[in-house]
């Protein structure tokens, strides 16, 4: 009898012991923060909840109220269909476009359901990439983590940001610009390097309406 309840306190002990192993794993290793993840691939870029796509909808200014809130500030940039929203708290920047005009007395401030989202960037280190990068993280954090990246030492033709390095890249069929080759690299997540740092991620969305 003695002997059977010692064994059984001591599958209790070891049970207990693996319960809080697990537990103390789980601590050392937290999950990513979905709400501050940045995420990109051939057919997705996602800023937190925001998913960011051109195709088969736009994403909208809207779009990006619904998944962030209200912004800081919206500006105009020389015309009713191109405007810069601004979220200082969490330190994302939207520039937005529309080719489809706006009706008469409108904006792309006050109508967000009509201009799209042409770039989007992030400088807050709240932020990381699904390999763990952040804002104020090296050259070398960079390469480790991607060491696929492309790096760029002056801005492309495009306007996309430099020096800087491609950390998500893809091929896709040249359609747009001088074309040397039927298929080109494009940068679907940049790390803007600034004193051998990240001081800012960018994404190039190019969702500009009809």
């Amino acid at each position: 009898m003695r002997q059977r309840i010692c064994l059984q306190l001591l599958v209790l002990a070891v049970g207990l012991g693996a319960i809080a192993a697990s537990a103390l794993s789980a601590s050392a290793s937290p999950q990513q923060d979905s709400s501050r993840l940045l995420r990109a691939g051939r057919d997705f870029q996602t800023l937190g909840r925001l998913e960011m796509r051109d195709r088969p909808r736009a994403v909208t200014y809207r779009d990006a109220i619904s998944a962030l809130g209200r912004p800081s500030t919206c500006r105009l940039v020389g015309s009713p269909t191109v405007a810069v929203a601004t979220w200082r708290a969490i330190g994302v920047r939207l520039e937005l476009v529309t080719f489809g005009g706006m009706p008469r007395g409108r904006t792309g401030c006050n109508t967000p359901g009509r201009i799209m989202i042409s770039t989007a960037s992030v400088t807050s280190r709240s932020w990381e990439t699904e390999e763990g990068l952040r804002i104020g993280d090296t050259s070398v954090d960079v390469r480790s983590l991607y060491p696929g990246a492309i790096f760029k030492s002056r801005p492309s033709m495009y306007g996309f940001p430099a020096p800087a390095y491609w950390i998500v890249h893809v091929r896709q069929r040249c359609v747009i610009g001088i074309c040397s080759s039927p298929y080109k690299t494009a940068p679907r997540l940049i790390a803007r390097i600034r004193n051998d740092r990240v001081t800012a991620f960018y994404f190039p969305v190019g969702a500009q309406g009809d």
